[in-house]
């Protein structure tokens, strides 16, 4: 049996807008990736430090973002294996639920938040003067995230 070691966990998250803040969040220790490539989920990146312990600290950081954002859990790869790492409980109630009507507004508004999200953050990273700090990939997302409201659009 091969055992793959890598130096970067990949996290699954369901919403561009979230995967948006998770990014913010861990970018200011960390070098990170945002990468849309995937259905259903955005990959955020994450390289690890060279530093004892530092798995330990990401781990507990995101954890600590998925409890605020209520998500109750989060799958994340590692060495070439999936883990989920559980954290609060879910808050059912940001969820949409209804007929198509609904559920379109509901989809626009969420991907214009995300946009939202993610053009604050490509503002706030460019400000910074640290070049080491850093969140790849937004501007694709960005990009993604237009596209798939003109894509909603036309759907109306």
């Amino acid at each position: 049996m091969t055992t793959v070691m890598s130096d970067v966990v990949l996290f699954e998250v369901p919403d561009a807008g979230l995967s948006a803040l998770l990014a913010e969040r861990l970018a200011d220790r960390w070098g990170v990736t945002v990468d849309a490539g995937r259905p259903e989920v955005v990959a955020v990146l994450v390289e690890l430090r060279p530093f004892e312990q530092d798995l330990a600290f990401l781990l507990r950081d995101v954890a600590a973002w998925v409890e605020v954002e209520a998500l109750g859990a989060l799958r994340f790869e590692l060495d070439g294996r999936g883990y989920v790492l559980e954290a609060g409980e879910i808050d059912w109630s940001t969820h949409i639920a209804g007929g198509s009507n609904a559920t379109w507004r509901g989809e626009r508004g969420r991907l214009l938040k995300a946009l939202d999200t993610v053009d604050r953050a490509i503002l706030l990273y460019r400000q910074r003067r640290d070049p080491g700090q850093r969140i790849d990939g937004l501007e694709e997302l960005r990009q993604d995230i237009i596209f798939a409201l003109r894509l909603n659009d036309e759907s109306s």
